[in-house]
């Protein structure tokens, strides 16, 4: 009887070593549940990426646009007054040139830019400039 006994005891040791099909389970869940938290981060975090990049490319843009413009002679038939639009890289500008005038004399030119852009089929408008081209360049 005390060699049943001994046997018994070895088996119960031995099983106290292991891990239980619960305790794997537990840790498999944990590990899958960390992983599915990081790659939705990531996710996350490359839309973000995505949306920043675009907005910056239609600033750029814009800002280049309106450099264009300013650049131009104050009589250059492109500064006439009213509203344009222009596409350049999927990204549209809506430009608004307004004279403004001193005794029936065109003295300066108000440009505001509205500009439209998308990010994954999403229409995003909310890159607005605005600028005065005077007509006698010491004026300012």
């Amino acid at each position: 009887m005390k060699l049943f006994s001994k046997k018994f005891r070895y088996h119960k040791k031995n099983k106290e070593k292991g891990l239980t099909l619960i305790e794997v389970l537990l840790s498999f869940t944990i590990v899958v549940i960390a992983i599915f938290a990081i790659i939705d981060f990531l996710l996350v975090y490359s839309n973000l990426n995505q949306s920043l990049q675009a907005r910056i490319k239609a600033y750029t843009i814009s800002n280049d646009f309106l450099n264009n413009l300013l650049s131009r002679s104050f009589n250059d038939p492109v500064l006439s007054p009213g509203s344009k639009t222009q596409v350049i890289q999927n990204i549209t500008i809506i430009y608004n040139i307004t004279d403004i005038r001193r005794s029936n004399e065109v003295i300066l030119k108000e440009i505001v830019i509205n500009t439209r852009y998308n990010v994954k089929v999403k229409n995003i408008s909310n890159i607005r400039l605005w600028a005065m081209k005077y007509k006698y360049e010491n004026v300012r």
